[in-house]
């Protein structure tokens, strides 16, 4: 008996490598009443792009903080007071994480919200990482 592998129409097909990119690992303090923005770029060559988020603050009586993710158009109007539907929001939370599909060829913005606060700055750990085939 023979056995012939790779035989006429029978085509390879390629595996795609998972690689991942990290964005942010560390932590970051927001002042009373500010928020801050870190920018993901999610490159356009990629394919299957996710976003992973991970977050933990501390400090003020609740050790909360908002964080919001926004595409370029809909953090812009965010950022100019109108009403917008981020694609991933929280309340005030001390832990969260979170993982959303991506569109490649987009920037994205993380914002973390500490608006809400009088007199409280907060620390927050952020892992911001991007995950991918290529």
């Amino acid at each position: 008996m023979f056995l012939e592998f790779g035989g006429p129409g029978i085509v390879p097909v390629p595996t795609k490598k998972l690689c991942t990119q990290d964005i942010i690992n560390q932590e970051v303090v927001v002042k009373p009443r500010e928020y801050y923005v870190i920018t993901a770029y999610v490159p356009f060559w990629v394919t299957s792009p996710k976003l992973h988020v991970s977050f933990r603050a501390y400090g003020g009586s609740g050790n909360d903080i908002k964080v919001y993710l926004f595409d370029k158009d809909s953090f812009i109007n965010w950022e100019n007071g109108h009403s917008v539907t981020p694609l991933y929001s929280t309340e005030k939370e001390t832990i969260d994480e979170f993982s959303i599909p991506v569109t490649s060829g987009k920037k994205y913005y993380i914002v973390i919200d500490n608006t809400f606060s009088i007199f409280s700055k907060k620390y927050v750990k952020i892992h911001i990482y991007l995950t991918y085939y290529q």
